[in-house]
């Protein structure tokens, strides 16, 4: 039985950030260091809209990051993740993410999407890379594919992309700690490791403690 309030955890992130990416071995090791029923919510942050330019590959900036900190970042996480040859638009695969949030198969997709691109370099912008991390995940590709050309799930991703920059968030992953019966909320800073989310559990735990006293 778990002790203490459960936590949500809403995360903001893009399929282009190797940030969100290496946030996954975190929450995977939080779920067994804590006692805690935690609920993590997946939302979207396109970091880079059409018609804003894409970052070049090949270019000093991405490359000086990865090797500075993403690259360590990673080994110390566990990921064995790569500077991917491409830096596709994210919108279509956000979309069809929220498209996947209403099937049992997002986890996995989600999941997936974050592989083709970190792992195996695909262009996740690239209407059949999509069809097939759908495929290959539970998902109808020719749903995902027609759930996308709709408009409706694009539409979220700005809503989404509205609703993190309304609380201030210009890169991601951003990070929000909220205790479910007392509305506490804390927000955690990019990249945050395993001592910091325990931390901020126990200082809402503290608070709640202080307000009932």
């Amino acid at each position: 039985m778990s002790q203490g309030n459960p936590i949500t955890i809403d995360i903001w992130s893009d399929y282009v950030c190797p940030y969100c990416y290496l946030e996954f071995p975190v929450l995977d090791a939080l779920k067994n260091s804590t006692d805690r029923e935690i609920t993590v919510n997946w939302h979207a942050f396109e970091l880079r809209p059409f018609p804003n330019p894409t970052l070049p590959p090949d270019g000093e900036y991405l490359h000086t990051v990865w090797a500075n900190s993403v690259y360590p970042l990673a080994k110390e996480r566990g990921l064995d993740i790569k500077l991917p040859p491409i830096q596709p638009y994210s919108k279509d695969a956000l979309a069809a993410a929220e498209y996947a949030k209403e099937t049992p198969h997002f986890d996995a997709f989600h999941t997936a999407m974050f592989k083709a691109f970190f792992e195996e370099g695909r262009d996740i912008a690239d209407r059949a890379v999509i069809e097939d991390v759908a495929r290959a995940t539970g998902l109808d590709p020719k749903a995902v594919s027609d759930a996308i050309d709709k408009g409706d799930y694009r539409e979220r991703v700005d809503r989404s992309h509205d609703e993190a920059a309304a609380l201030g968030v210009q890169g991601v992953p951003a990070i929000y700690l909220t205790d479910t019966v007392t509305g506490q909320k804390l927000r955690l800073p990019g990249a945050a490791g395993l001592k910091q989310f325990e931390a901020a559990i126990s200082a809402l735990s503290e608070a709640n403690e202080r307000k009932i006293a």
